[in-house]
């Protein structure tokens, strides 16, 4: 991540020469508001949904993305993240769809995922 980077979307890793955003109109992790990247759909100022499908995002995936109280999907499939899932997306109370289908995750999935009601 850049300096000065908002740390609740910093995914750790590489992210392909010139990403085509698929949503928004300025390049994922640019100086810009992050409501306005590729791959990032927000309400008003919360992040909804974080989708990098098959853009090769690498990585690991930080405890931060626990603290997006109205994330209803993050779909990270087909990548090259690694580590495991953190036990912080327990706190994904609106999170409907997680897909992390494709990566290089190790461990088992952590218990607090269970307690997501909104999940599909």
């Amino acid at each position: 991540c850049y300096q000065g980077s908002d740390p609740l979307l910093c995914v750790q890793g590489n992210v392909p020469a010139g990403f085509d955003p698929a949503y928004g109109r300025d390049p994922f992790l640019s100086g810009s508001n992050e409501c306005s990247w590729g791959g990032i759909i927000c309400e008003g100022n919360d992040v909804t949904e974080i989708r990098f499908e098959t853009n090769n995002l690498g990585g690991i995936l930080p405890d931060e993305i626990g603290s997006l109280s109205s994330l209803r999907a993050l779909a990270l499939e087909n990548g090259v993240i690694i580590g495991t899932i953190p036990a912080s997306f327990g706190a994904l109370s609106s999170l409907e769809e997680l897909d992390l289908n494709k990566n290089v995750l190790t461990g088992s999935l952590p218990q607090e995922l269970a307690q997501i009601m909104s999940m599909r």
